[in-house]
């Protein structure tokens, strides 16, 4: 459906500029595995989703988690990138692909200097959540 809906977007909304973030990898290791999880249940796959249940434990197969449990897939943004501009042929664009880091130190340098520590420098901005990937399409004569 997602996919349908940005495909369709530009047809219906010409003016249509596009922001979105999510996670591009998850840890090898699910992060908070419980002691006693259940054994996986499926074979070990590439790129595997992330189960993070409601008991805020980790599990390592969708198989095995608990019937209420969020499975988490990455976001491979260099292909979503190419399908946009497949989809979006005839309506020009800059699509652009940026790690958080670098979005945010691009247009909000001026608030990312206020989350810096005055005693490391270090920033959750910037160096929290190395996971997390930004795609921008913009009209051409707005990208800075």
């Amino acid at each position: 459906i997602a996919l349908g809906l940005l495909h369709e977007l530009p047809r219906y909304r010409p003016n249509v500029q596009v922001l979105l973030a999510d996670f591009d990898w998850f840890p090898e290791e699910p992060p908070n595995l419980q002691a006693n999880a259940p054994p996986r249940k499926s074979l070990l796959a590439q790129e595997e989703p992330l189960i993070k249940a409601m008991d805020d434990f980790d599990y390592e197969c969708y198989l095995s988690a608990p019937l209420l449990s969020d499975i988490l897939f990455p976001t491979n943004f260099l292909r979503m990138k190419e399908f946009l501009k497949r989809s979006w042929g005839d309506f020009d664009r800059d699509i652009k692909v940026r790690k958080q880091a670098e979005f945010l130190i691009h247009y909000g340098p001026e608030q990312v200097d206020q989350t810096e520590s005055w005693l490391t420098g270090y920033s959750p901005m910037i160096h929290d959540y190395s996971n997390t990937t930004v795609l921008t399409a913009t009209l051409p004569s707005s990208e800075q």
